[in-house]
């Protein structure tokens, strides 16, 4: 399975949510060791989504069962309300007894043909209600397939990881609000005493600064330059690079104009200003670089502005579709035709064996494909 976007779904090939696999998994160690044959056992991190593969747990979205075998199983668990349907079938269908063999059966991993699969748009992953959900199915099968204290230690480990994910996802939503600021105050506080250590050190060792001076002085110009920041968008939704640039530039020129007003008694010295209004803006920049790998910054795309619709259809085709796009008000968003055929026309972008070239080439946004003169295999294949 793929996402609309082309990119591989770990879900196409899991494990049975074993107690460990299922803490792994919740309180997020799988993500952080993907490729782990451990940490990574529920979405088989290890085997190379290329090959084919014998598993445990087919995903619902894509199952292929002999008819024969879902009357010895059973269909869905409509006990189940989301999430773990699969599971619980995949884990029948190995218990049942083939007779054909005399064995059991085996599930396949089948690489070599391929869906996309809009997953995720009935609950965001990640979020406690997903994992709610998740628990709620895991426990379901857990009272199905499980007894004694094997169950008990199954639940325990789960409600471990509920908690482990519940704190994850408090952090998250409290640097959404008023975290990062927070944060970005005791880096910038840090930075001017850093600073100020080193420049006692190694440039000015002659000077001997108050402290009182600075206990007042550097908690001022931390307010202020958090100040200026924030009324320059630093905190605005969707962050983006030239607004710490910005902000940093715009919080430098307000700091260094209230210094040049302080008395000369109370001033202590413009270069431990400037140098840790720098060392702020590394620190701020690598703190945000950190969360928006770990997801709990959102970015905002500087292009995105500039960036346009293409559509791959034919000539007619094109133009409806140009059409109901101009009706809804976007006459300005489609770029262009990309032709379904080599025979193209002198306002086309090219063809559709040149799309992967005309992506890069021009700043698109959104690709519109039309069935019409064209096989969902190619589709998907071109996506």
């Amino acid at each position: 399975m793929i996402d609309g976007s082309g990119k591989f779904l770990k879900e196409s090939k899991r494990a049975f949510p074993s107690p460990l696999t299922s803490l792994f998994k919740l309180s997020g160690l799988a993500r952080i060791f993907p490729h782990s044959p451990t940490f990574a056992r529920y979405h088989l991190g290890h085997l190379p989504e290329k090959e084919n593969h014998v598993v445990d747990v087919l995903a619902g979205a894509f199952m292929m069962i002999p008819k024969a075998v879902l009357k010895l199983t059973g269909n869905f668990d409509d006990r189940f309300f989301m999430y773990g349907e699969d599971v619980d079938l995949s884990f029948r269908i190995q218990q049942a007894d083939c007779l054909a063999t005399g064995g059991k059966y085996k599930n396949y991993y089948f690489s070599e043909t391929s869906i996309i699969h809009f997953k995720g748009e009935s609950t965001k992953r990640g979020s406690l209600n997903y994992v709610r959900l998740f628990y709620k199915a895991m426990n379901l099968f857990v009272k199905k397939h499980y007894s004694g204290s094997k169950a008990g230690i199954f639940i325990f480990l789960i409600q471990t990881a509920i908690i482990i994910r519940a704190g994850f996802s408090a952090i998250g939503n409290l640097l959404k609000k008023i975290g990062l600021p927070i944060l970005d105050a005791g880096l910038i506080l840090s930075a001017f005493w850093i600073t100020k250590i080193l420049w006692s050190r190694f440039i000015r060792q002659e000077v001997n600064y108050s402290p009182n001076v600075l206990v007042i002085a550097f908690p001022a110009f931390t307010a202020i330059f958090l100040i200026a920041a924030y009324y320059s968008g630093l905190y605005d939704k969707g962050y983006k690079q030239s607004q710490l640039i910005r902000s940093t530039g715009i919080a430098a020129l307000v700091l260094l104009s209230v210094y040049a007003l302080l008395p000369e008694s109370i001033r202590f010295s413009r270069g431990i200003l400037i140098v840790g209004i720098f060392l702020a803006f590394i620190l701020m920049n690598f703190m945000r670089l950190l969360f928006i790998s770990r997801r709990y910054l959102e970015t905002r795309d500087e292009q995105e502005e500039r960036q346009q619709t293409v559509v791959v259809a034919g000539e007619k085709d094109f133009t409806i579709i140009a059409g109901i796009m101009n009706k809804a008000g976007m006459p300005e968003r489609v770029l262009g035709r990309v032709a379904i055929s080599q025979t193209t026309s002198a306002s086309d972008l090219g063809t559709i064996v040149q799309l992967p070239n005309l992506v890069k080439r021009y700043p698109v946004k959104e690709i519109i494909f039309c069935e019409n003169g064209l096989s969902f295999k190619e589709i998907i294949s071109t996506i």
